[in-house]
């Protein structure tokens, strides 16, 4: 789920379908700035396991961003990004 304003986008997310086998330590967000071109997503938050939103304070009114998610469990993977806009 997305929303902002002029000034911040707040983003959150669910508990993911699979664990990979290990308790999730961890949630990264990631944010793509697209202005001509995607490049490089960057990460911008590491949550903690029982976090689950993220507002992004540093946008500019009329830029484009796309954000995803990814979960990190005990056995220390990264799992498949949410690819969520």
């Amino acid at each position: 789920m997305t929303s902002y304003d002029e000034t911040q986008i707040s983003i959150s997310w669910n508990v993911p379908l699979s664990n990979g086998g290990g308790l999730i330590t961890s949630y990264k967000v990631y944010r793509y700035l697209t202005e001509n071109t995607i490049s490089s997503a960057s990460l911008i938050y590491t949550a903690t396991s029982i976090t689950f939103d993220y507002q992004d304070t540093t946008v500019v009114k009329g830029g484009t961003y796309i954000y995803f998610v990814t979960a990190l469990n005990a056995d220390g993977g990264e799992g498949e990004n949410s690819f969520s806009v």
